[in-house]
């Protein structure tokens, strides 16, 4: 997702973050998502589980990305109609 939202950050509304929370930021805010802080807050999920800060349990992050990525679904919603234009 991040490189994604950092590339519509910098091409579509000017901006140049400096993290992908940054990037993540200003576009939850441009389109006036609802669950900006969850999109924020998976940024950190992807951090941790990138570079292991800690011990993770992977089927406790498993089951709540499975069941609670509504935040990810809005943030493609928003995208597709903000951008992607019907053939």
């Amino acid at each position: 997702m991040s490189p994604y939202v950092l590339h519509i950050a910098v091409e579509a509304y000017v901006k140049t973050p400096a993290t992908y929370r940054e990037a993540v930021k200003i576009v939850a805010e441009r389109l006036n998502l609802s669950l900006a802080g969850e999109l924020e807050s998976l940024v950190g999920l992807r951090n941790l589980l990138v570079h292991r800060y800690w011990p993770v349990e992977d089927e406790k992050v498993y089951e709540a990305v499975k069941n609670n990525f509504k935040c990810v679904e809005e943030l493609l919603g928003k995208v597709r109609e903000a951008f992607l234009v019907e053939r």
